[in-house]
């Protein structure tokens, strides 16, 4: 990924994650956009939340979703290690 598609990407993860504030739930294009960026951040997600990669693949392709507070975790944790500098 060049630097213009990867800032681009941050841009539109900020827009999700900023939609998710106000109480839209984006959760799986959070998921996935995330992925997109940083495929790494699959493992760091299944091993915060103690659940499986596979699991994680399933949040970013909606087959399934995590409890709401604990999506309200995993936006926070998505926040703070791919956009807090």
């Amino acid at each position: 990924m060049n630097r213009n598609d990867h800032s681009h990407k941050l841009s539109e993860l900020r827009y999700l994650v900023r939609s998710w504030k106000d109480g839209h739930d984006r959760f799986q294009e959070i998921v996935a956009c995330a992925l997109g960026i940083r495929p790494g951040i699959q493992q760091d997600l299944a091993s915060k939340f103690h659940v499986s990669d596979c699991t994680v693949c399933r949040w970013m392709t909606g087959v399934a979703r995590p409890h709401p507070r604990m999506k309200e975790l995993i936006v926070g944790f998505l926040r703070e290690k791919m956009l807090d500098d």
